[in-house]
Parts: C-alpha cells; structure tokens; sequence
C-alpha cells in the first residue's frame, strides 16, 4: 500500500482518523500461489482505488477481488484453485464467485462472521464430540500439540477447529491460558483423515505475509518506497514493475 499526506489524484482512497486527519492512500490486491515450503510466486494483482468522477461507496477489498478473480479465471481457466484468505471473506459473494470458477476454499472464520452458521456450529459440537483428533507435531525442540474438532452444518460451513500448545522437551508445560482456537471454513470434504492437513493449509495463507510481501517490501525490491512523488500513476506502473520483476 501507498499512502500519502495529500491528494495524489481523482482515485487516492481516504480514511480519517479521531484526531481529525486525513490519510491518502493506494492499497493493492494481489493472488499469490503459496506452497509449504514457503514459495509465493504472484498470479495476479488488482489496484483498489476509486473511479474517476462522483461515487456513493469507496472501492475496497471486496470489489477488488471480484476484479482479481476474473483475472484469474481468464488467464488460468483451466488451473484448479483453493483458495485460502483472512477473515474478511466468508460472505455471500466470495461463495458465489468460487463456486461458478470451481474453486475449493479454506477461509479463516472470526467470531461474528455470518452469525447464523456460528449458531448452528456451536449447536452441532456438543452433538459431535467424536468428530475429534488429537495430534502431536515436532517442529525442532518445540512439541505441537493440536486438539482438532469439526463439524458439518451444510455443504458451505464445514469448520476445522484447531488449538495448538507449544512447549520445551526439557520443560514441564506450564499453565497458561488456552489459546484461543483457529477456525477455518472450507467446502472440502473433513474427515479424520484430512482434517489436520486442511487445517494446515488454511494456515498457509501467513505464507503471503511472510514469504511473499516481506521479501517484496523489505528484501531488496523496495515496494513500500514511493518510486514517483508527483505521479500516483507513475508510482503504481512503477510497483508493478517491481512485482512483474519477482
């Protein structure tokens, strides 16, 4: 994202804060494909920035995902996608759009996301206990113990629920509270069997973070540098310059 004290041109998204200032600013949208080992190699990439005249509604993520999708669909038709994304996405539009490209989801699914599918989740648990794993990972010194509960309401709100506790081989665990636990929403199939696996793949989405805007940002290719200080144009053919280039 590129954000600036002033106007920059017609499209600059704004945000205000309490205080009373206003932030300017170009936030981008961009599909990697990401893989355990941590490659995060970018398919497509979507400016969010508002039209050009008057509008009711500044664009945002949502809408650029429509945009992106298409991209995606178009220039990979025949690709299979699963896609993994952060809490914003589980709602109505985001399903619709998977399910006309033939896309699977592992999605992650806050408290307060559509409220109707948490009661039924929370209803059905207490009716499930057996749809229960336990399962101990060794990640170097450090023992991973997962605790993985899921339950099925309907084709679209499957949830793996994942809690984990690290702690030291030569170290008794020591009481702490319970983490809080790590829901996913997928419309693939969770069992016994896949449920630990899809768990881990919805985890996959910090690879985006991680491997993939902290090498472009930090490591060399300079992305939150603005490049053009009188052009907001010129600034993002810049950027995706940069990107096209990793």
């Amino acid at each position: 994202m590129v954000s600036f004290s002033e106007r920059r041109c017609e499209q600059c998204l704004h945000r205000t804060s309490s205080t009373g200032k206003t932030t300017y600013f170009h936030p981008v949208l961009e599909a990697k494909l990401i893989t355990p080992s941590g490659l995060a190699i970018s398919l497509a990439t979507e400016w969010i920035a508002n039209p050009t005249g008057e509008y009711d509604k500044q664009d945002c993520e949502r809408k650029a995902f429509a945009r992106v999708a298409a991209q995606l669909k178009q220039q990979y038709p025949r690709l299979p996608l699963c896609l993994t994304a952060d809490g914003l996405y589980p709602y109505q539009g985001f399903f619709e759009i998977c399910r006309e490209a033939g896309w699977a989801f592992i999605i992650t699914f806050k408290d307060g996301n559509l409220p109707t599918v948490w009661e039924d989740v929370r209803g059905l648990l207490p009716l499930t206990a057996a749809q229960c794993r336990h399962e101990r990972r060794y990640h170097g010194a450090t023992v991973i113990d997962q605790r993985l509960r899921w339950s099925t309401t309907s084709p679209m709100a499957v949830t793996p629920w994942r809690g984990w506790r690290p702690w030291k081989p030569s170290r008794p665990p020591r009481a702490r509270t319970p983490p809080a636990p790590l829901v996913h929403l997928t419309d693939l199939t969770v069992t016994a069997r896949t449920v630990a696996t899809l768990s881990r793949t919805g985890r996959l989405r910090w690879k985006i973070e991680n491997e993939g805007f902290n090498t472009q940002k930090h490591l060399g290719y300079g992305l939150a540098h603005q490049y053009a200080r009188v052009s907001g144009q010129a600034a993002k053919i810049t950027i995706n310059a940069c990107k096209s280039a990793t």
